[in-house]
Parts: structure tokens; sequence; C-alpha cells
């Protein structure tokens, strides 16, 4: 175990010494990053799945990512739908965060790391079974998904 020292993702960007687009780049290069790691049964990767800006710690060596408690091996594209749509929701949702810079982390995720309609329709389907959710998550995530869809289109 090693003990880290500096402020989450999310930190950084509240505190404004992230750009959202410099935090989306640096979500979608550690997705990358990890989906390189060959899976143990070959033919997927290492999925996170739940890759967001409060599960990286910003160090002096660099991003470091924490809390593996979902990972599984599969196809990374679930991996890239599901950061996007935690981040929707936190856009779409009542967290007390200013939504604007949230969208624009959310615009550069999908710019570096696109993801298909069959991956956020997979990544929907267990935010909706993920039995943590509130009922006001759960009555936001059809509107988180469509803001993943609008702004990868936006996108490209």
């Amino acid at each position: 175990m090693r003990r880290l020292t500096g402020p989450t993702l999310a930190a950084s960007l509240i505190a404004g010494d992230t750009a959202p687009a410099e935090a989306g780049a640096l979500l979608a290069e550690l997705l990358g990053r990890l989906h390189a790691v060959p899976s143990r049964q070959g033919g997927g990767s290492i999925l996170h799945l739940d890759l967001h800006p409060e599960n990286v710690i910003l160090t002096g060596d660099g991003p470091f990512v924490i809390d593996w408690s979902n990972t599984e091996e599969g196809d990374p594209g679930l991996d890239r739908a599901m950061s996007a749509l935690i981040m929707a929701q936190v856009a779409v949702g009542d967290f007390g965060l200013p939504r604007e810079p949230v969208r624009g982390v959310l615009a550069a995720l999908l710019a570096h790391a696109p993801v298909s309609r069959e991956t956020l329709a997979a990544a929907r389907a267990r935010r909706r079974a993920n039995p943590t959710m509130s009922a006001a998550e759960l009555a936001q995530l059809d509107d988180a998904v469509a803001l993943v869809r609008e702004t990868g289109r936006a996108r490209g």
C-alpha cells in the first residue's frame, strides 16, 4: 500500500487549479492507459467502472487512480461510457457543484474517449441496478443519458 498526497482531481477542479478540458482529457488518458493492460482471460481489458474526478489523486509523481472495488474485465467502451454517464449525472443532478465545469469535463472526456449507443445503454443498465443510487439519481438517469448523447454528437 502507498500513501498518496495531493488533492483529488475534483478538488483541483473546484479550486480552479485544473481546467475542465484538462480534467476530461486526463480521465480519457487514464482510461486509455488502463485499457492497454491485457486482461487475464484475453480478449478484453481491465475496467475500473467508476473512474471520475473523485477517484483520481493528483500527486507530485502524477495522477493515481483509486477505488478499485468495481473492477472487472471486459469491453473498454463500457468503462468509457460509465465514466461519461457518471459525469453527466453530476452535471444534471443536485450535488452543489457548478454544472458548467462538469459539462466541460464531460465534453473533453467524450472528445478523447467517445462512447457508442450500445455501451451507453449498458452503462445506464448498470447504473440503474446499482443499489447505492438514490431515488433522485435514478430519476435523473435518463437526463444524464441524454446529456451524454447530446455532448457526444456536438463533439463529433
